[in-house]
């Protein structure tokens, strides 16, 4: 169809819809009222042009799904924290959605640039590029 897919990889081994995917977060939600939901978005490209996915384009598919984007955390003035507030804060604030992106533009409009977070301003991972166990365990 043309529109944006959520999928790890390539898509030809399976894709979901992506309201769809964040209709079930939200809906979650709304039944777990003391749960809290990491989302970790790796942006591509799209696959007919090539041309790199803009993370505003996702946005204005989460402002499609109802639900979804009143509960996102947001970041006050786009600001990186380096003091997270506990849970109880996400929980009671229902602000129990954090999003976080990699690998794509970054986003610049409205209130999409302090909720889908640049993730490595926030957090590191491991490299995945090791060659054998022994690199990863001597890994600084």
């Amino acid at each position: 169809d043309g529109g944006l897919r959520l999928c790890h990889g390539s898509c030809t081994f399976g894709w979901r819809n992506a309201v769809e995917v964040f209709n079930n977060i939200a809906d979650f939600l709304e039944r777990n009222t003391g749960e809290v939901v990491i989302v970790m978005l790796q942006v591509g490209k799209y696959k007919e042009s090539g041309s790199p996915i803009m993370v505003e384009d996702i946005y204005e598919l989460m402002l499609e799904s109802i639900g979804f984007v009143s509960m996102m955390y947001e970041i006050p003035n786009g600001e990186i924290i380096s003091d997270w507030p506990k849970m109880a804060h996400f929980v009671e604030s229902n602000k129990r959605i954090l999003v976080f992106q990699h690998d794509g533009i970054s986003c610049h409009f409205g209130d999409c640039a302090n909720v889908i977070l640049n993730a490595w301003d926030h957090f590191v991972d491991t490299p995945f590029s090791f060659k054998n166990f022994n690199a990863l365990k001597h890994y600084p």
